[in-house]
């Protein structure tokens, strides 16, 4: 819809919560997308799939595990794709280096 949403991440219990925003910004609803162990954070949210729907990449604090999630217009997630892993020493940047 253009409009940007937001994404809670509750560092305590790993639940995740999507707010779908209004264009006037009044939040519209609530969707969850599902739950991450708490030592996993959010370090990206990009369109991974070029499919018009931003998707979240996901890192493990401690063991350097990747994971993204590919969500579906509507804040839900459609899949889980390992993209590898990456010790837990480096950061992340996405771009179109290509």
């Amino acid at each position: 819809d253009g409009v940007p949403d937001l994404l809670w991440h509750n560092n305590t219990t790993g639940e995740n919560r999507i707010w779908l925003m209004n264009n006037d910004g009044t939040r519209d609803s609530v969707v969850n997308p599902g739950t991450a162990a708490t030592d996993w954070d959010v370090q990206v949210v990009e369109d991974f799939t070029a499919d018009g729907v931003p998707d979240l990449l996901w890192h493990n604090n401690t063991t350097g595990e990747n994971r993204i999630w590919l969500m579906n217009n509507d804040g839900t997630r459609d899949s889980v794709v390992n993209p590898g892993t990456a010790a837990t020493d480096w950061d992340v940047i996405t771009n179109d280096f290509t």
